[in-house]
């Protein structure tokens, strides 16, 4: 008589981690200002300026300045490194000469549609000078959205506008308003200080730990879910019942009692139970032939395969 391997019936915990997904993601870095590099750049008379600006950053008066400055000695800087900082050993200092603005702006690819841009700063400017941090989330080749100047084609946006004097640093937050569900690739963070009078000084805008944020929407999907699979012994054919509806996507997997992966299918939200059949010719049975045998769920989220312990 021809046996086949019995195990008990598995039950596994599934943990659908937004941010730990490597298909869901938002490349971020440097919003601390704790990196910076030194790059040569030419003048017009071709002498060359070696700039030092943030890694990941970016400014367009710095780098016009430097393009039509006469030579290297006249070319100051907008953009600078301060130990003035609210944490760690770096902040950004932004200066604007009389009725002059200056700006920086870092861009990269995100798709996690994050809540809010949250930072910290302090500003030496008068009742009419200007601190503006907009937060874009867009869908296009952003290059093109910063120089076209047409925000309207943004998914996702918000500012925040700071005029007058703040001598120390105190947080902000800037929550991200979408229009609409299609979907964003790319985040862009623009910053500004804008010198408003003729006759003011120079101002300056201090700059530190910005951070992409995704607020409560952590707790939402950092959860456990119950998965059970019925019948368990089954002749291939099988549901997967979730305790309740899955609120992100994620894999799950089945396997035999060798340890061999029979059924693996992604699965997406609000879904409560799945039935399919695994690959015959992999059950796990002791005489090697195909029949009747137990298998167990695995899952994880779509960055990691790598299935979590079963009792």
């Amino acid at each position: 008589m021809k046996k086949s391997i019995h195990f008990l019936l598995f039950t596994a915990l599934m943990s659908l981690f937004y941010t730990n997904n490597l298909n869901a993601q938002c490349n971020f870095t440097n919003g601390d200002f704790e990196t910076w590099q030194i790059d040569p750049l030419p003048t017009q008379s071709n002498d060359t300026v070696y700039y030092e600006s943030p890694t990941g950053w970016i400014s367009i008066a710095d780098q016009f300045g430097i393009l039509f400055a006469p030579n290297a000695a006249s070319f100051v800087a907008k953009v600078n490194k301060t130990t003035d900082k609210n944490s760690g050993t770096y902040a950004i200092r932004l200066d604007a000469n009389p009725d002059e603005s200056s700006d920086m702006e870092s861009y990269g690819f995100c798709n996690i549609r994050p809540d809010a841009l949250t930072g910290f700063f302090k500003f030496n400017g008068s009742a009419n000078d200007t601190f503006l941090v907009n937060v874009f989330m867009i869908n296009e080749d952003p290059t093109n959205f910063l120089f076209a100047g047409d925000t309207s084609t943004a998914i996702g946006s918000g500012s925040f506008l700071f005029m007058g004097n703040q001598s120390s640093y105190q947080p902000f937050s800037i929550n991200i308003n979408y229009k609409s569900a299609a979907p964003a690739d790319t985040f862009v963070v623009q910053v500004a200080n804008i010198n408003s009078n003729v006759a003011s000084p120079i101002t300056s805008v201090y700059l530190d730990d910005l951070d992409l944020f995704l607020s409560n929407r952590i707790d939402e999907v950092n959860k456990d879910i119950t998965i059970t699979l019925y019948p368990n012994p089954n002749n291939g054919e099988f549901t997967i019942a979730f305790d309740e509806p899955a609120e992100n996507s994620g894999h799950i997997e089945i396997l035999n009692s060798l340890g061999q992966v029979v059924f693996n299918k992604t699965i997406y939200t609000n879904i409560s139970t799945m039935s399919d059949r695994p690959d015959p010719d992999r059950f796990a049975h002791s005489d090697g032939e195909s029949g009747q045998g137990d298998y167990r769920p695995a899952s994880g989220n779509d960055g990691d395969r790598q299935g979590r312990g079963c009792s």
